[in-house]
Order: C-alpha cells, then structure tokens, then sequence
C-alpha cells in the first residue's frame, strides 16, 4: 500500500495538467456537440485515445524516471519489474476510468453507441450497436502497445520527453500513413488491411507489447545504468 501511495503522489504534479487539458477537451466536444449528429465513436475510442494514454504514462512515470531518484531507487533492493509493472496497471486502471467517462457523456448525449466491431461469425468488421467493453476490448491490444512502447523508450533514454516523443511519432505515423507504416501491426481498427485477420493483428499487438515490456524490465534492471559515475583525477 505505501508504494502505491508513493505512485499515486505522481498524480500531485503540475504534469497533470497535460493529459488532464487533453481529456477536457475531448468531453467539451462531446458536450458541444448536436444532439442529432453523433460524433464518431471511433475516434473517441482508438484516434483521440491513443494519445492521452501516451501522456498518462509519463504522468506516472515522471516522479522516478524525471529527475534523479531513479540513481538512488538503484542502490536500493527494490524491484523493477515490480515497480513497472505496478506503474502500467495503474495507467490501465486511469485509462478505464477515463474511458467510462467518455461512454458515459456519449450515451447521454446520443443514447447508443454504433461503430465498426469485429464480427465473429462474419470474420470481420461489422457496422452495429456496441457495448462499453466490447469498445474497451476492441481497442485493449493497441493501448497496451502504445504504453509499453513509451515506457521502453523512456527507461531505454532515462528521458520523460524521449517516451512522449516515441509515443507520439508511433502514434503520428499510424494516422498519416493510414497504418501502412506499421504493416500487420496496425494500431487503429479501421486501418487494418482486410489481408490481414482482425484477430490476428490484435494478438500481434498484445504479444508485441508483452515484448517491449519485457525489454523495459531488462533495461531498467540494469542497474549500473542509473547509477552516475564521478570519474577521479
């Protein structure tokens, strides 16, 4: 419980102030939108959500990797994996709690929820009513590669603004290129090539950021990495 309280303190900083503008935003349009034109559910699910996820992850990391504690969290015996691994979950757990904000605006505003979902018995994308999880689980893959993606780079650099970089540039070059950048690891739904299986472009994306996680947990285990050394004369 202290350390996730310790966690929670990253909450207390003026870099909340970031991903917190961004998700007011998205519900002011919401709010301001016509009751008789719905907004797209898409966008609010996948295009416009990636992005608050990549600013919520440096919000919880910024407290270790965004000054030099991280140098004396390394002489410590704490673990890494433990402390990454605890950092994710509660970046999911503000990212479902933000998610059911949104669905929740939505369905007031426009009573239903109509996007493209995959169709199992069709074996493909389908126009039709949807639920809050099957939206959630729909876009689960892709969020959780966009977060370990910024947290490798941000462990892999020791820099908050090499993470939001990354993050962005991954995010940037999915929607410019329409996802043809990404090949069979296209991030949005709607950009996924019809070649290529719904469902086996989702599994590519969950077991690449298990990847990248574990490639995270490697780097920052290397402790002498954190560690400055003073070079005598």
């Amino acid at each position: 419980m202290p350390k996730l309280l310790q966690d929670l303190k990253s909450l207390r900083s003026s870099l909340i102030l970031v991903p917190g503008m961004y998700y007011l935003m998205l519900i002011w349009s919401l709010l301001a939108a016509d009751p008789e034109n719905p907004r797209t559910v898409y966008y609010y699910n996948e295009m416009a959500f990636l992005p608050l996820l990549v600013l919520l992850t440096v919000l919880f990391f910024q407290r270790e990797l965004g000054g030099s504690v991280m140098e004396i969290v390394a002489t410590l015996p704490l673990s890494f994996a433990a402390m990454l691994i605890r950092k994710i979950a509660l970046v999911l757990a503000s990212a479902i709690i933000l998610h059911i904000g949104w669905v929740a605006i939505y369905m007031q505003k426009f009573t239903k929820l109509e996007t493209d979902l995959y169709s199992f018995p069709a074996k493909r994308l389908q126009w039709m009513e949807a639920s809050w999880p099957q939206l959630l689980l729909q876009a689960l893959p892709s969020y959780l590669l966009i977060i370990a993606f910024v947290v490798l780079l941000t462990v892999m650099t020791k820099k908050l603004y090499a993470g939001v970089a990354a993050g962005m540039t991954l995010w940037l070059l999915e929607v410019l290129s329409s996802g043809k950048a990404l090949g069979r690891f296209v991030l949005l739904t709607k950009d996924i090539p019809k070649e290529i299986p719904f469902l086996q472009n989702r599994l590519l994306l969950a077991a690449a950021a298990l990847i990248l996680l574990l490639l995270a947990i490697w780097s920052a285990n290397r402790r002498d990495r954190w560690i400055v050394h003073d070079d005598g004369e």
